[in-house]
């Protein structure tokens, strides 16, 4: 997600359980491809599908609330102040954070070349699976209710 853009806030829109419910089925497939990434020992594989189902989660819980977020802040704070600790929002916050030397770009050029980057592991892997099954569990209690 992205963190700025001309779009920053949120808007409101006509709540769409469908589109919530399929991106909510889309969120267990890709933790299921980032299980399978994971059996396979692709940790990098495995995280960057982890954070997508975490993402596609927060997309369902949008959807169902007919909310639009034109930012990772504005997601994380719409479902900090909506869904106050229903969710493992600081947990995914330092996924998306977390940069390592597997991702491309001139930042992580920059952090590896000053030695702060670390190829993604088994740990950060796991915790990543761990956590966006948490997410998933979370939002699907929440678009329920």
């Amino acid at each position: 997600m992205d963190r700025g853009g001309a779009f920053s806030g949120f808007a409101r829109i006509s709540p769409d359980r469908a589109s919530a419910l399929v991106a909510l089925y889309s969120a267990s497939d890709l933790l299921t491809l980032a299980k399978e990434r994971f059996s396979h020992r692709d940790f990098h594989g495995a995280v960057i599908e982890s954070r997508n189902a975490i993402r596609l989660a927060s997309s369902a819980l949008l959807f169902s609330e007919g909310v639009v977020s034109g930012s990772l802040d504005a997601t994380l704070a719409y479902l900090i102040e909506h869904h106050p600790g229903a969710l493992p929002i600081d947990e995914w916050q330092r996924l998306e954070e977390t940069p390592d030397a597997d991702s491309p770009g001139l930042y992580n050029i920059i952090l590896g070349a000053m030695g702060k980057l670390k190829r993604t592991g088994e740990q950060e892997a796991n915790e990543a699976i761990i956590v966006a099954e948490a997410f998933i569990a979370s939002a699907r209690a929440e678009i329920s209710t």
